[in-house]
């Protein structure tokens, strides 16, 4: 009997501590992005594997969706951006300042509208949401209502979004949240640019959280050196 009781506990523990993976695929004209997003409790990696055709090597961005503190990881030259929660209160006011506080990038987005339309995409059969944002934003979300153990992947997905909604313009994305199933492909159109994210996989496994610390040969990223013409003048006669 005492065996079986910690067997549920142990089953019940990992019920309620439940790490996701999440897969994508975006392609835009120019380039084809597969993309990482791991979630550990309040940890989130955010990371941009390839990014073929634009040649920059692509970014990590590790954060904490409890604090807001963020690092962003530049392995091309093994540089790390280091920006704290605490600063983007006074970011936002900052912003409203330039752009108004009016503007629909500091208001909460409007909910994803049902088109009442459906189409199978991926093997999922999908209803189909719209959503319109600022600078002419358009997005058609195609969305798996039966998509396979959503329950268990819902409170950790909902990170991203909990992520996204807290920062300097949450207006510029819908709330997923408010959707009843996995979006399994987004299309995104703003300024005659089209971008595409397919959903790969998203699974409930285990995350090392390793991979939420910034490694120890990175060295944190300083603005560069702009030097005038007289200056590179006088350096270049020594």
């Amino acid at each position: 009997m005492k065996t079986f009781l910690l067997l549920l506990v142990i089953a019940s523990s990992a019920t309620v501590r439940a790490d996701l993976v999440i897969r994508q695929m975006a392609v835009r004209a120019s380039s084809t992005n597969e993309i990482i997003i791991r979630i550990h409790g309040d940890k989130m990696r955010y990371e941009q594997v390839t990014d073929q055709g634009s040649g920059n090597g692509g970014a990590i961005v590790i954060s904490d969706v409890a604090t807001l503190d963020s690092a962003m990881l530049m392995p091309r030259d093994k540089t790390v951006m280091k920006h704290p929660g605490a600063q983007i209160p006074g970011e936002i006011e900052t912003m409203k300042q330039h752009y108004g506080a009016t503007n629909a990038m500091f208001a909460p987005p409007t909910p994803p509208a049902d088109t009442g339309k459906a189409e199978p995409v991926g093997g999922y059969d999908t209803e189909i949401y719209t959503w319109t944002g600022p600078n002419g934003m358009k997005q058609t979300l195609w969305v798996a209502r039966d998509f396979p153990n959503y329950a268990a992947i819902k409170a950790d997905r909902d990170k991203v979004d909990q992520w996204n909604l807290a920062g300097v313009g949450k207006g510029m994305t819908p709330d997923l949240r408010l959707l009843p199933g996995m979006v399994v492909k987004t299309q995104t159109e703003i300024q005659g640019r089209t971008i595409v994210v397919s959903l790969v996989s998203a699974k409930v496994e285990p995350v090392d959280p390793a991979v939420f610390e910034i490694p120890g040969d990175y060295a944190d990223w300083k603005p560069p050196v702009h030097l005038s013409p007289m200056t590179t003048a006088t350096n270049a006669v020594k």
